[in-house]
């Protein structure tokens, strides 16, 4: 069976595009295909919490063994006066990589306010550095497959539609593919949080299952526009909830390019699933000094801010401009979104909001939404599969103007 027919059937979309095989640094295929992901777990941290149940081997980049041994229970990963340390063993500076015999096998605990956090279990292998004296750095190295089949849980409840599962498969590719061809020069191409996609590690469980089903069903599959040279990847944003109407991604960043699949104003059913405490938020109060610690370049400029005005706002009624002014009339301006990811996106969960002056702080009120709101939205991929819709429909959807190509 040809890929266009596999594509078919497997999403029930007719035809699937060819790729573009050139220039793998502007978004097109090329080899990026050909190597592993590159996800950044631990970055400036002065240690972590590492365990190996499996045999393993040190190795440097060219391939020489600094240290062979294992199993090894919990014991600190750290950047220290000779390099990185693994318990009491100097690996040297750095940077060295940390092979299991078995993957899977390596686990990692890093520091939270109360201590050493959950753990996670990672595929592949770490690699691990001291690079610039910023501490320590550490990068998993995963085939993309199996990266996928670890990012579905965390961006997804376990009880998401098969299809939704399906969809969020082919969007979370394409995504780190994209990266992958931006990023290959630097140290790694995306990390662990929200800023990429999250990244928990090894999942298990009923989500493990379905992420499995849905990486295997789409392997190879990505999105794609028709690019004037050619069939192009793009970066597939995605957001949770995008309180009704998606947004086109140049209202919140300034360095992306408007292409038809981003341009926005897809109405969304998202409510009727996210349900109304997930729908709606606020009011949230946040202080004149909660301000000043989330945003020091800004609050060095104006002072004590006194004042938060919308400047404008977007065609689907996001604010997309603000006006930050302190006590002696100075004034700075920034994008919504970078406000609102300052000062905590757990608080302000997106930038659809009004704002008013309330004692010595603001009251952020009629929230809707959760993210930015551009590209695909995760609740309402969720409502559209449990009306019977499959993932290239929902893709489609979406991301106007896109096709389904198998670049592998």
């Amino acid at each position: 069976m040809g890929p266009s027919a596999a594509v078919a059937l497997a999403l029930t979309l007719g035809g699937c595009r060819k790729p573009d095989l050139g220039g793998a640094g502007d978004g097109r295929f090329g080899v990026v295909g050909a190597r592993d992901v590159r996800v950044l777990l631990v970055d400036g941290e002065r240690d972590c919490r590492i365990r190996i149940d499996s045999r393993f081997t040190v190795r440097t980049r060219s391939g020489e063994t600094r240290l062979s041994g294992g199993p090894v229970g919990w014991t600190t990963l750290a950047a220290g006066g000779r390099g990185v340390m693994l318990g009491d063993k100097s690996l040297g500076s750095g940077p060295v990589e940390i092979v299991p015999e078995r993957s899977g096998s390596i686990r990692l605990a890093g520091r939270d306010s109360g201590g050493w956090s959950a753990d996670g279990r990672y595929p592949g292998i770490l690699r691990v550095g001291v690079p610039d004296s910023r501490g320590l750095q550490v990068i998993n190295v995963v085939d993309i497959e199996t990266y996928v089949a670890c990012v579905l849980p965390g961006e997804l409840f376990p009880d998401f539609q098969r299809e939704a599962y399906r969809a969020q498969a082919v969007a979370a590719r394409t995504y780190v593919l994209f990266q992958m061809a931006r990023k290959a020069s630097s140290e790694y191409d995306v990390d662990s949080s929200q800023r990429s996609q999250v990244y928990p590690g090894l999942p298990s469980g009923a989500s493990a299952d379905r992420a499995r089903e849905a990486v295997q069903h789409t392997r190879g599959i990505v999105a794609t526009w028709a690019a004037p040279g050619g069939e192009r990847i793009f970066c597939t944003y995605y957001s949770s909830c995008c309180g009704g109407t998606t947004q086109a991604v140049t209202n919140w960043r300034d360095d992306s390019e408007l292409i038809p699949p981003l341009n926005g104003g897809v109405r969304c059913d998202c409510q009727s699933a996210a349900g109304g405490k997930r729908f709606f938020w606020g009011p949230v109060r946040l202080s004149a000094a909660d301000i000043a610690a989330k945003l020091p370049s800004q609050a060095a400029k104006v002072g004590r801010v006194d004042a938060i005005e919308i400047i404008d706002r977007t065609p689907v009624g996001r604010a997309k401009t603000l006006r930050l002014t302190g006590s002696d009339g100075r004034s700075v301006t920034m994008m919504s979104e970078t406000f609102r990811l300052a000062v905590g996106s757990m608080k302000i969960r997106s930038t659809h909001f009004t704002v008013r002056r309330d004692r010595d702080g603001f009251v952020f009120t009629d929230g809707r939404g959760f993210g930015h709101a551009s590209g695909l939205c995760q609740w309402g991929m969720e409502a559209m599969a449990r009306r019977g819709f499959d993932a290239g429909s929902i893709l489609k959807h979406y991301y106007p103007g896109m096709h389904l190509t198998r670049v592998y």
